[in-house]
């Protein structure tokens, strides 16, 4: 099987709740409102920190199944499963290192890792 070096936006959208990403005039749009499932209705809304958190969540989650039938050392890498911290105060913290490699004479070819 060929190296897995990214996702599509379908395999994101199925791990997000319904009707997250659509397509409308030929651009990819997310709702956040949808991801975070709070309303953000002006620039001024908050929650852009937990709209990272469930987004590489779900990214996550559709690497793991398009990683299924992937050979060791062609699976895509670029999202890792979250570090969980100890729990201080009723809070943990929770770190999503993202990798991905970069063309060095363009920067413009941004690809996954594999492993």
């Amino acid at each position: 099987m060929a190296e897995l070096s990214d996702l599509n936006w379908q395999q994101l959208a199925d791990k997000l709740p319904s009707g997250t990403i659509s397509v409308v005039n030929g651009a990819v749009s997310i709702n956040v409102g949808y991801v975070i499932e709070a309303t953000t209705d002006t620039l001024n809304s908050s929650g852009v920190v937990k709209f990272f958190s469930v987004l590489f969540t779900a990214a996550n989650k559709a690497q793991t199944d398009a990683n299924a039938e992937q050979a060791d050392g062609e699976k895509l890498t670029a999202f890792s499963p979250a570090a969980i911290g100890t729990n201080v105060d009723g809070y943990i913290t929770l770190s999503r290192p993202f990798i991905c490699r970069s063309e060095l004479a363009t920067a413009t070819n941004i690809i996954g890792t594999n492993g």
